[in-house]
């Protein structure tokens, strides 16, 4: 199977899978980054069964995040304790798991993030820039971030990408190979990329 131009995790073999696909694999290393919810492995009392569970995997890469990143993450794990406040006074067992893994998993990317900030006098490309490039006739607008806060139809392409990790330290003017494709830089900046320029899928 093909690879995901968007992300560093394969869809194919023992490595880790792609995550927007919402696969998995094993990563070395991995057993230490491993976040919990509970799964449907025996019938409790009563005949009922527990909720499913499966693993939530912690990437490996450094964390780095913008500002805008980090408060995303704060928002998430606000909203992931508030889903286990209640998710205890309901009693939902099921709601109870997949909050608890949420809030684990949210607090453990809190606890490692590191802001960059976009250095503005460097006119090459780095986390946090906004990039236009050109590839096959057509414009694609981005700008390079952390891994929880890249949306890559929306404008937010991962630091780890495949993409973003070809263009990283090219400046206007330079050219660089993804596959069969060749990539013009056209634009960098050290701003944020608008909400009205969201890039073409960059797959």
């Amino acid at each position: 199977m093909e690879d995901c131009n968007d992300c560093t995790w394969k869809k194919s073999g023992s490595q880790a899978r792609c995550r927007r696909a919402g696969l998995r694999g094993p990563l070395r290393g991995e057993k230490d980054w491993e976040v919990e919810v509970p799964r449907k492995t025996r019938r409790q009392e009563g005949g009922q069964q527990p909720p499913e569970s499966r693993t939530r995997t912690i990437s490996p890469h450094p964390n780095f995040v913008t500002a805008a990143g980090f408060a995303q993450i704060e928002r998430a794990r606000q909203a992931a304790r508030e889903a286990h406040g209640a998710a205890q006074i309901s009693g939902d067992r099921a709601k109870l798991a997949k909050a608890s893994s949420d809030l684990r998993y949210w607090s453990a990317r809190r606890g490692s993030a590191r802001i960059l900030t976009a250095d503005q006098s460097r006119q090459t490309v780095q986390f946090g820039s906004t990039v236009t490039i050109v590839r096959e006739a057509r414009k694609q607008t981005f700008q390079i971030v952390g891994e929880d806060e890249a949306e890559p139809a929306n404008g937010k392409l991962s630091y780890v990408s495949p993409l973003a990790r070809t263009i990283m330290n090219k400046e206007v003017g330079d050219t660089a190979t993804l596959g069969d494709s060749e990539i013009a830089i056209a634009a960098v900046s050290a701003d944020e990329v608008a909400s009205d320029h969201a890039a073409d899928r960059s797959d």
